[in-house]
């Protein structure tokens, strides 16, 4: 599909086996992982920096992320060119085929927990944005666009008292 990505500082490239990525550092986060049932993860985040996807038709720049994860769903408020462009359903995370770690921790109390190589794929709305300023195709839906990993401390409810 002849795309190239290219970080914007603060992020960085990251380059594995499983191909190249953007990492952004996160500024701040909040949210419910659903540890039983990470589908139903939910949480708001601002992330540092930004990327450029290029094609030879043209140049889309991405920064100044501030992200929601709703459904499996990451939609973010976002800025092109240095202008606000409004808030875009971005990704589908298969939260279900990726890793979810936690640290075992007394009821109520707080926890690390990590995820780890969450694939993320365009969402309909994303292509459609995509081809209408790059004048092409960059993706399809199942191109994994990129895998989301986290970490953090979580603070689950207490448990009720037995009556």
């Amino acid at each position: 599909m002849g795309a190239s990505i290219e970080p914007i500082a603060p992020a960085t490239l990251v380059v594995s086996d499983a191909g190249k990525a953007v990492r952004f550092p996160a500024r701040a986060a909040t949210g419910d992982p659903s540890l039983t049932n990470p589908s139903l993860a939910q949480g708001q985040g601002q992330v540092d920096g930004g990327l450029i996807l290029r094609t030879s038709n043209g140049e889309f720049r991405l920064a100044e992320l501030d992200a929601g994860l709703e459904n499996g769903v990451v939609s973010a408020k976002y800025r092109l060119d240095d202008v606000e462009a409004g808030v875009l359903p971005m990704f589908r995370c298969a939260l279900e085929e990726g890793t979810l770690l936690a640290e075992p921790a007394p009821p109520g109390q707080p926890l690390e927990i990590r995820l780890a190589e969450v694939p993320c794929r365009p969402t309909p709305e994303a292509l459609q944005a995509l081809e209408a300023m790059l004048g092409s195709k960059v993706f399809t839906p199942d191109t994994v666009v990129a895998r989301l990993n986290a970490a953090g401390v979580y603070t689950p409810p207490a448990a009720a008292p037995i009556p």
